[in-house]
């Protein structure tokens, strides 16, 4: 994997970075799973961290996001407040069905795993052969399990997802073997399983099973 040059945006409230082709990390949760004012503060801790740098590095700006998004995912994983869908076998499974779908033709699903108020996911979207950007084929997913999980909570026109996701483009490697890992125990971590196999919610791409067993 060639290192890409990083530029940061915001879409609403988080930093993002995007390539036409890469690998990302991608986040996305529940609508109410996070409220928005513990948003803005992680964002505002992130633009205090910029506001003194005029010249960022690729490696500086890559720590900043790994710390934001460290904090961000603490937060999920410790949430109290919200619904917690995707605990229900039924709709895990409406989502790990969606995220496999699109691999193969709109990105190589590397791993992911679907946690009770968020998803983790790992695509190379240098796969794609569909011409669409990562978060055009991301809103697709949402939509499309956001209107099978409302169909199965009997709910009409309610919001099932969080408008904003996180992602973060994966460097090379390395940073790629850290991202696979830190999504297999992330249900470990958090107290859902005591080792990574037995979460039946995660999937790991075949090729890279024997270097975590």
């Amino acid at each position: 994997m060639t290192q890409p040059s990083f530029k940061s945006y915001y879409r609403r409230n988080l930093p993002h970075i995007h390539l036409s082709q890469a690998r990302y990390f991608i986040t996305f949760r529940l609508a109410n799973s996070l409220p928005n004012e513990v948003v803005e503060r992680l964002r505002a801790e992130y633009d205090d961290s910029l506001k003194y740098e005029h010249h960022t590095s690729n490696d500086a700006m890559s720590e900043r996001q790994r710390a934001y998004f460290e904090k961000f995912d603490q937060l999920l994983d410790e949430s109290s407040v919200g619904d917690r869908w995707l605990e229900r076998t039924e709709i895990a499974d409406c989502v790990i069905e969606a995220l496999r779908y699109y691999g193969g033709t709109s990105y190589d699903l590397l791993c992911c795993t679907v946690m009770s108020n968020h998803v983790h996911m790992l695509v190379d979207h240098s796969f794609d052969i569909s011409g669409r950007r990562i978060e055009e084929i991301l809103q697709s997913i949402k939509k499309y399990t956001a209107r099978k999980s409302n169909q199965l909570l009997d709910r009409t026109g309610e919001q099932f997802w969080q408008y904003e996701s996180y992602d973060h483009v994966v460097r090379d490697e390395q940073e790629s073997e850290n991202t696979i890992r830190y999504i297999l125990y992330n249900p470990v971590k958090a107290g859902l399983c005591k080792e990574w196999q037995e979460w039946k919610y995660t999937y790991l791409k075949e090729d890279y099973r024997s270097f975590y067993l």
